[in-house]
């Protein structure tokens, strides 16, 4: 994962409370290899996340929920709960896995390689497409991964906040 954000939590209870805490909005599945692989897969759930909770380390690693074109360009959760005197902290990390930034990074290569050509072969027949190029391939991917970052930025508040 590559984080973007990061977020801290101080919480008044034990760790095993903080982290039952995540139990309404996250439907607990087991990884596998065929997941990945199938496209259409996604846990059938009305949760905001899909994941796993490790109670005994007390680690978890959450996708959204939702298609697999929708969990491609959204972001991973992944957080612990360390106990302190008196207070638990939850510790939050929120970025991209690593085949949504190399999807990412290849789009950008490409806009910059069409942004190149048109520069170096002084031709430039399709303004139109040239913006469309950028606003789909570059911009509207950005805009999705913030939006996606705030929302569970947002839903962890409620939970842990």
């Amino acid at each position: 994962m590559i984080p973007f954000t990061t977020l801290e939590y101080e919480i008044d209870e034990d760790p095993k409370n903080a982290i039952s805490r995540l139990k309404w909005a996250v439907e607990e599945v087991e990884p596998s290899w065929e997941d990945y692989m199938n496209w259409s897969s996604t846990p059938d759930t009305n949760k905001f996340w899909f994941g796993q909770i490790d109670h005994e380390k007390q680690r978890f690693s959450l996708e959204p929920a939702g298609s697999f074109l929708q969990r491609k360009m959204t972001v991973i959760v992944k957080g612990k709960v360390e106990h302190e005197v008196r207070v638990s902290k939850v510790k939050v990390r929120i970025g991209l896995d690593y085949s949504s930034f190399l999807w990412l990074s290849i789009v950008f290569l490409l806009t910059a390689l069409v942004i190149s050509d048109i520069f170096l072969t002084k031709e430039f027949n399709s303004p139109v497409g040239l913006f469309l190029w950028i606003t789909v391939g570059a911009i509207l991917p950005i805009i999705s991964i913030f939006k996606s970052i705030k929302r569970s930025e947002k839903r962890l508040d409620v939970i842990f906040g």
